[in-house]
């Protein structure tokens, strides 16, 4: 009889530190599956703080930008020359003399890209749109594109 009960003893010892391992485990996954969710919003709030500095940032740049070109003439001055040059492509009588200029600076398939890069400069500077720049570049939001968001 001291047998029986010597192994009911150790068989139900056994039962309960299988069910303690088992116990262990589900608490082990469930802090795993609890880190992983408080990672996944971590990012979030990481993203949402990067998108709102942005942001301002953007916007406190605008707002130099418009507020500087009251002190100085320099700019309305790059952006007629600027203009200038850009309107000389669209006259008829002009357009032998802008393509000769710009063949002369060896771009012999019309103005290189630090021309339009320019004239959107001059747009961004001018109308203060440095949000909307971003999202033309592709910087400013995934602009309708899943696969820029990251994931």
């Amino acid at each position: 009889m001291a047998i029986f009960t010597a192994l009911a003893a150790l068989f139900t010892s056994g039962i309960g530190a299988y069910r303690d391992v088992q116990k262990h485990d589900s608490e082990a996954r469930l802090k795993v599956m609890d880190a992983k969710a408080e990672l996944k919003l971590a990012k979030l709030a990481g993203k949402t703080q990067r998108y709102l500095v942005s942001a301002e940032n953007d916007a406190s740049y605008d707002n130099n930008v418009l507020k500087n070109r009251r002190f100085t003439y320099a700019d309305e001055l790059i952006i007629g020359v600027w203009l200038s040059i850009f309107i000389g492509h669209f006259i008829p009588k002009l357009q032998p003399y802008m393509k000769g200029g710009w063949a002369a600076m060896g771009y012999t398939t019309g103005p290189p890209w630090w021309f339009e890069f320019g004239m959107v400069g001059i747009l961004v500077s001018t109308l203060g749109l440095m949000a909307l720049f971003k999202i033309w570049t592709g910087r400013g939001g995934n602009n309708g594109n899943p696969k820029a968001s990251g994931h």
